[in-house]
């Protein structure tokens, strides 16, 4: 009886260490992917419920240094786009199709009959 219970705690405690495997390499996924917010929010929350405040502060940091690297690599990458820009194109003028010639430009399809 007592190998059975221990070897229930076994396998409960490896199902235990499969999930937490699971789990972290989501988070490493999601910081590599560009869903680092998502990873600094779940770490904060398993900080925070372990009463790490210095590790809470340490992913706030992280999380602002990152922010404020993103703001200015979307910024350079913006600026670089519109840079480049030459000039404004030039008006395009078109004639209305529908609006009737004078009479010196029409042409017939036939001559006209006298």
């Amino acid at each position: 009886m007592k190998e059975n219970v221990q070897e229930e705690f076994d396998k409960e405690v490896e199902r235990l260490v499969s999930f937490l495997h699971k789990s972290f390499k989501a988070r490493v996924k999601w910081s590599r992917t560009g869903q680092w917010r998502k990873a600094i929010q779940c770490e904060m929350g398993i900080a925070l419920s372990m009463g790490r405040l210095d590790l809470v502060s340490n992913l706030l940091e992280r999380h602002n240094r990152l922010d404020l690297l993103n703001n200015r690599k979307d910024q350079i990458e913006y600026e670089k786009r519109f840079s480049s820009v030459e000039g404004l194109p030039t008006e395009i003028v078109e004639t209305d199709s529908t609006q009737s010639l004078p009479e010196t430009e029409k042409e017939f399809a036939e001559v006209p009959k006298e």
